[in-house]
């Protein structure tokens, strides 16, 4: 009993009650369509409001029913754990139902909820919902749950609320062994359901990996009881009743004074880790601690970079582009290798986490600096050979990398000539101004630059408008999707060489392993290609065995074309 119960009479409190829950209806039925009250066995005992549209019963029909027979099949059991948790947390927000009618059709439905001081039942609210909410919860991935953790953190900060994250981890795997496909997905979707009624807002899931998933929620739940109540649920859906290894991660989303661009860090700092190892145990009480964390990765991931290189185990390897006309090396893009154990691997890990925090800006400086003093030096077995470097896109936004680059550039300017500049799209270029101003410097010290990883990403053609390039690097899948002779891959192929050639823009073709490949592309107007049937990269620049030449069926020859940079 509160202290307002306390010093009043019972005749008082009834009074107190009804005005609560008076103000409750007014409330309610200010953003509703029906107001349903339940008793503890989740029997309505009171209804009003638009029942027939919504359910396709009147009120007075209503009665007497339990609430879980009103909702499709399918969601028995979020409808199940909303009551829960409404008994056990006080209420529940805005979680999403479906609602089965007579004729066939389905509405989809908001409901909340709210239990009341001396009641063994709860107040129910119900809205219309847009019908594709639903299939949109499905749709939530890394990115988009990655936004939605950022607004409630956002929230977290400004209304007082206490948002926390938990990483749920399924073993999936061990699950799809014993199972059938159909069994494990609905064992798992049902899963996912039951991570809804408990979320805020019955939307903040998100499928992060496979098997991995995240859930925000307040503080009235624990990580620890949601674990306990995914653990439960999975024994009981379970035909054999085995259910399924469950690991957690608890993150706190208070993000004090973090920019947005921190506090995503901060985020997929938390998420990455969780996921490469969820029997790790991951527990962040903020995100500030959290930011605070990878920077101190990142640092160390940056300064082990650098020794990398200092101490001779970072190299690079070495693979021949070939102009597909005249038969002869144009030049060769510079591949990074790191030596561990006696063996070159390539550094996936470290570029990789550079990308997702941000830090690969510094990565990118120390491998141009790299590639410039072995142009200086002179490369072994071939002093003039020209050779081309990766560069994230994300670095070409940043402009102290730029700057950066440009001084070193401009230090070291008789070796320009013989560097090309690979812009990665796979990495999203943020300030194309800011690119395109760089590219035009870069190419006026007498450096070629080129658009790597073409059709990768969502903005291809917005980056072929906006930058003014030498080059464009089709990517490897289109080149692969050409050859299996797919339906979109060689008109894909023909568009982009055609294109390119109408705008003076040389093209060059990745993944090229046989000699078919090599005449459908030259066909398709391409210029240059690279791949495993013109050599592996190597660590000399040195290629006098190429394959011999293929006798080409149509020519396609440009006049006046060069195979040198120019």
């Amino acid at each position: 009993m509160n202290v307002v119960e306390e010093m009043q009479s019972p005749k008082d409190v009834d009074a107190t009650m009804r005005a609560q829950r008076d103000r409750f209806l007014a409330f309610s039925f200010a953003a509703s369509d029906v107001l349903i009250e339940i008793d503890s066995e989740g029997i309505i005992t009171y209804c009003v409001g638009r029942s027939a549209a919504i359910f396709g019963h009147p009120e007075p029909a209503m009665i007497g029913k339990k609430v879980r027979s009103l909702v499709d099949p399918t969601d028995v059991l979020i409808i199940d754990e909303t009551l829960r948790r409404i008994t056990a947390a006080g209420r529940s927000d805005g979680v999403l139902l479906r609602i089965p009618k007579a004729d066939g059709t389905t509405v989809v439905i908001r409901l909340s909820g709210l239990t009341m001081p001396g009641s063994g039942g709860a107040h129910l609210t119900v809205s219309r919902a847009r019908g594709n909410e639903i299939s949109n919860l499905d749709k939530i991935d890394r990115d988009a749950f990655t936004e939605i953790a950022k607004r409630r953190a956002k929230e977290s900060g400004e209304y007082g609320e206490d948002y926390r994250m938990t990483l749920v981890s399924l073993d999936e795997a061990a699950l799809n062994k014993r199972m059938d496909a159909d069994q494990a997905s609905t064992m798992v979707d049902g899963l996912r359901s039951q991570m809804r009624a408990w979320s805020v807002g019955g939307n903040s899931v998100g499928k992060l990996a496979d098997g991995t998933y995240g859930v925000i929620h307040d503080s009235s739940v624990t990580t620890e009881s949601l674990k306990a109540r995914i653990t439960e649920t999975s024994v009981t859906l379970d035909p054999t009743g085995e259910g399924i290894k469950v690991s957690t991660g608890d993150i706190g989303l208070d993000g004090g004074d973090l920019s947005d661009e921190d506090m995503e860090k901060a985020l997929t700092y938390a998420i990455s880790k969780f996921i490469a190892d969820p029997n790790k145990p991951v527990t962040m009480e903020n995100l500030t601690s959290g930011y605070e964390d990878m920077m101190v990765q990142a640092l160390a991931q940056v300064t082990d970079f650098r020794q990398m290189i200092a101490n001779n185990r970072f190299h690079f390897f070495y693979q021949p582009i070939v102009h597909l006309e005249d038969w002869k090396v144009h030049h060769y893009e510079a591949l990074g290798r790191v030596l561990t154990d006696g063996k070159y691997k390539a550094p996936f890990e470290a570029v990789t986490f550079a990308e997702e925090f941000g830090i690969v800006p510094e990565l990118d400086v120390s491998v141009c600096e790299n590639a410039v003093r072995i142009l200086t030096q002179g490369i072994k077995g071939n002093k003039d050979a020209h050779i081309a470097v990766n560069v994230s896109g994300i670095s070409m936004s940043k402009r102290s990398f730029i700057e950066k680059l440009i001084r070193l550039l401009t230090k070291n300017r008789a070796i320009c000539n013989q560097l090309l500049i690979e812009v990665t799209e796979s990495a999203e270029i943020t300030d194309l101004e800011l690119c395109n101003a760089a590219l035009q410097q870069f190419r006026g010290l007498n450096c070629k630059v080129c658009i790597d990883d073409f059709g990768a990403g969502a903005a291809t053609f917005q980056y072929l408008r906006a930058l003014d390039v030498d080059y464009v690097k089709i990517d490897g899948i289109y080149v692969r999707d050409a050859a299996k002779g797919t339906r979109h891959g060689e008109p894909f192929i023909r568009a982009i060489g055609t294109m390119c050639r109408d705008l003076g823009i040389k093209t060059i073709a990745e993944y090229v392993e046989d000699v078919k490949t090599v005449e459908l592309l030259r066909n398709s107007f391409i210029d240059y290609g690279q791949g495993y049937y013109f050599g592996k990269p190597m660590k000399e620049t040195t290629m006098t065995n190429l394959p011999k030449k293929p006798e080409y069926k149509v020519s396609t020859k440009r006049a006046g074309e060069k195979s040198s940079w120019g």
